[in-house]
């Protein structure tokens, strides 16, 4: 059986009909929450943006856990493009040259092309859309974040549309850095976090 989504969809009858009913809702919560713990995943940080903001800064992040899930579906301020833009990360308020990154993928189907770069000042972790109704949908897995021993890698998924067709790329990075991961700070290539932005943090024994 595949595992659930790290949050439950289910939502029972606000009027049972009957003790029948009432019974049925109730185990469908209880085999559900049983399921979600079995993942080994907890919620550490979730934020919808009442604002726009310049970056949002995700702190004191437990050491507690083995690796870190981040989902992201949001979009940018910018109004100049037509197409997605990056989702950007830093971690530690590290602004020196010490990350890089790789993602391929396909634009409305046709032939994979590619994205990189190397000794930047931040990674791609996913992907937000420019304005005009569309959002980039991303999810960034860290692993072993807590490492004190290793430079930090993880691998990243992102979708998102343009105005004329689907964008869907798969990634990782990695942070020349042996420091534990205890914050993370996100942005767009350009603009600002749209209103509305969901940003979730789950840790993962």
């Amino acid at each position: 059986m595949p595992n659930p989504p790290p949050f439950s969809l289910f939502i029972p009858n606000a009027r049972p009909k009957s003790d029948e009913d009432h019974a049925t809702n109730l185990q469908a919560l209880a085999d559900w929450d049983r399921r979600i713990a079995a993942t080994g995943r907890t919620r550490i940080f979730g934020q919808r943006l009442s604002a726009s903001v310049a970056t949002l800064t995700i702190n004191n992040i437990p050491q507690t856990f083995n690796h870190l899930h981040l989902l992201v579906n949001g979009a940018s301020t910018n109004a100049g493009g037509t197409g997605p833009l990056l989702l950007q990360a830093r971690f530690n308020n590290d602004s020196t040259a010490n990350y890089f990154y790789q993602h391929v993928g396909t634009i409305g189907g046709a032939a994979p092309n590619t994205g990189s770069a190397g000794s930047v000042t931040s990674t791609a972790i996913g992907s937000v859309a420019d304005t005009g109704g569309r959002v980039g949908v991303s999810q960034c897995t860290i692993i072993d974040y807590a490492n004190k021993f290793f430079s930090k890698e993880g691998n990243y998924q992102f979708t998102t549309y343009d105005t004329a067709a689907s964008w869907a790329y798969s990634g990782g990075f990695y942070w020349a850095n042996s420091s534990p991961i205890t914050s993370i700070t996100l942005f767009p290539s350009a603009g600002n976090l749209k209103l509305h932005t969901l940003v979730t943090l789950y840790g993962e024994y």
